[in-house]
């Protein structure tokens, strides 16, 4: 196919490409598709394979040089790629698209390009590795959070206080209900959020008006006011250090000791993993630090669309809801998961490394362990091409991690375990 492409560039990676295709080779195609169609169209008071050109042309002329002008721009814009050896970051903005029987076929075809860049090499660079251990105040701090966990509630008619729990009704200010009752434990007053402080002191039945801020505000008034009414108020009462308690924790012998002791277990258990996602968060930020790349904006545009997708139906939010989340809510995310992306694959490309099958497959353990037939889900994964190559991505982030560190000069940064946990969440 003859065709005619003028490169712009707009910015670093930006490119505008104005193609166009001769009249000639649409009308060639199009007399082509009339004679295929000659072959095989049936039309009453005509024999098989005998209907003349002008008839098909009379009826069917219109949609046959759609068709044919719609696969000359996707054919010339692949042309012009390879014409001029483009890696297209993204999916193509067409713009100012002329077609008209006898002339040119004229289009603009918007795109961003892959940056091409080399990694930084990580040797030496300076890297604090989080450490925590496990102590004997984490175990008793563990135990008491699950006495709060078997906490027992009963109604009382006080006013409401420091560590009771209250059912509430959101009522619209008409008073009709609004949403299924919610459940809030009340902290302690002094540090309570304000939205939630006129609730100090309420009685069943009482209503309060409060103040939500959020995504759902107003700009001008920079709040929701939301009128509950309270429809319970209860006090609770931890549970004795007994054989109850710790037959309810899956304790049936050794008493408080060995719920310590499976308490530990488990603790251990989640700082591993926090360790390990705080570690590979130092490392993704000291990949990004020492690797300032340009960004393909469609891609980052593509993200943020995606990343707003799946919070709009993980909250399960209506169109109306869905506005109070614009896309630009998301940039910042979008930008550094786009980064990471690129800077990820250019890294492993350049240090040989890939994803080893032995890893993939312990990964597929670590993935499916929680589930009640973990080899149907892992065949799953073995089976869906899209499934496995986002466990081969995992891999070779950890192979990545661990590359790093293997050169990096490595100091550890003591921290405790709650704070090792709560951030890794």
């Amino acid at each position: 196919m003859e065709v005619s492409v003028k490169v712009e560039s707009k910015g670093a990676l930006g490119r505008e490409l104005r193609i166009s295709v001769p009249s000639a080779e649409v009308d060639q195609r199009v007399k082509e598709q009339v004679r295929r169609m000659c072959r095989k169209t049936r039309l009453d008071g005509f024999r098989p394979g005998k209907v003349p050109p002008h008839i098909i042309e009379q009826r069917f002329g219109r949609q046959i040089f759609q068709d044919v002008t719609q696969d000359v721009i996707q054919e010339s814009y692949v042309e012009a790629l390879r014409k001029h050896q483009f890696n297209p970051a993204g999916q193509p903005v067409f713009e100012d698209v002329s077609v008209a029987p006898g002339e040119d076929v004229r289009f603009t075809a918007r795109i961003d390009l892959y940056p091409e860049f080399e990694a930084e090499p990580m040797d030496g660079v300076k890297i604090e590795k989080p450490v925590a251990t496990i102590s004997d105040a984490d175990v008793e701090n563990m135990v008491e959070r699950v006495r709060q966990g078997h906490i027992q509630w009963r109604e009382v008619e006080r006013p409401a206080r420091t560590g009771d729990r209250l059912t509430v009704q959101f009522e619209n200010l008409t008073g009709a209900r609004r949403e299924a009752p919610a459940q809030v434990v009340l902290g302690d007053e002094s540090s309570a959020p304000e939205s939630v402080k006129p609730l100090f002191g309420a009685r069943r039945g009482d209503s309060r008006r409060i103040e939500i801020k959020g995504p759902a505000a107003q700009a001008d008034e920079g709040a929701v006011v939301e009128e509950v009414r309270v429809e319970a108020v209860e006090e609770g009462k931890l549970p004795a250090l007994d054989a109850a308690f710790f037959e309810a924790c899956g304790v049936k012998e050794g008493g408080l000791e060995e719920l310590r002791k499976m308490l530990r277990g488990g603790m251990q258990t989640e700082l591993d993993n926090s360790l390990k996602r705080l570690t590979k968060t130092v490392v993704m930020n000291a990949l990004l630090e020492h690797n300032p790349i340009e960004l393909p904006d469609s891609l980052v545009r593509q993200e943020m669309e995606t990343m707003r997708n799946n919070d709009i139906k993980r909250m399960n939010l209506t169109e109306a809801d869905a506005s109070s989340l614009p896309g630009d809510l998301y940039r910042e995310a979008a930008q550094r998961r786009v980064k990471l992306g690129l800077l990820l694959h250019q890294f492993a490309r350049q240090r040989g490394l890939t994803p080893k099958s032995e890893a993939v497959e312990a990964k597929l353990d670590e993935l499916t362990a929680i589930y009640n037939d973990p080899e149907s889900v892992k065949r799953y994964y073995r089976g869906d091409s899209k499934a496995r190559l986002s466990v081969e991505a995992m891999v070779l982030e950890d192979e990545v991690v661990a590359d790093v560190l293997a050169v990096a000069s490595i100091s550890e940064k003591t921290c405790s375990f709650d704070e090792a946990v709560g951030k890794a969440s």
